[in-house]
């Protein structure tokens, strides 16, 4: 029987897996395993079980990055993929200086970027932006970096829009996005968030 044969069967027997494909290279190395689960555990107890199974199926320990798991609940199966929302911007000026603090939440977790510099509108953007970085940091695989390449304001039709670039890092090599979001009622809140869609097309490869 055939490795994949004999994993994928392997994971088809815990009860609460919904649903397993996985993809072998050269060598018999596992390059790719996908999975639905139920919310009978949370993520991270997901994750360790999978990775024992795996572990004890090959003889040796995955590569996490290989493995994503999808949580499968009443509300949508794209709610365990999604993206981080924003939780809280904050932001305290004096004259000179600007403190900006962001947090960001995904799959309940938490994490908090924060930012200081001079108190100028371009560069009080460009501290939003870093903060929202450095609060994604906190839920990227440690393989991967992050760094602000710029951040502007533009105007379309009379409406505000802000465009991000951000630099992705790895050992693999670097990769330039942009994001966009339109202002609406919150200016701050719409640098963040185009910081976060620079990334979109890319999060399910990078994220933990």
């Amino acid at each position: 029987m055939e490795i994949k044969q004999v994993l994928e069967e392997r994971l088809r027997g815990i009860e609460g897996i919904l649903a397993v494909s996985s993809k072998f290279g050269a060598d018999n190395q596992l390059e790719a395993l996908n999975l639905i689960v139920d919310n009978s555990r949370n993520y991270s107890q997901w994750r360790r079980e999978i990775s024992r199974l795996v572990s004890e199926v090959l003889g040796e320990s995955p590569d996490p990055a290989v493995i994503n798991v999808a949580i499968w609940n009443s509300r949508d199966l794209a709610q365990s993929w999604g993206r981080p929302k924003v939780d809280k911007v904050s932001f305290e000026t004096s004259p000179e200086h600007a403190h900006v603090k962001v947090c960001l939440s995904w799959r309940g977790d938490h994490f908090w970027g924060e930012a200081s510099g001079p108190n100028t509108a371009a560069f009080v953007r460009m501290l939003i932006a870093q903060a929202t970085l450095r609060a994604l940091e906190g839920f990227l695989k440690e393989s991967f970096s992050l760094s602000l390449l710029g951040c502007q304001e533009l105007t379309m039709q009379d409406r505000t829009l802000i465009v991000a670039c951000v630099s992705v890092s790895s050992s693999y090599g670097e990769q330039t996005l942009t994001g966009s979001a339109f202002v609406k009622n919150n200016y701050l809140e719409a640098v963040v968030k185009a910081t976060l869609d620079s990334l979109n097309r890319i999060w399910g490869r990078i994220s933990i």
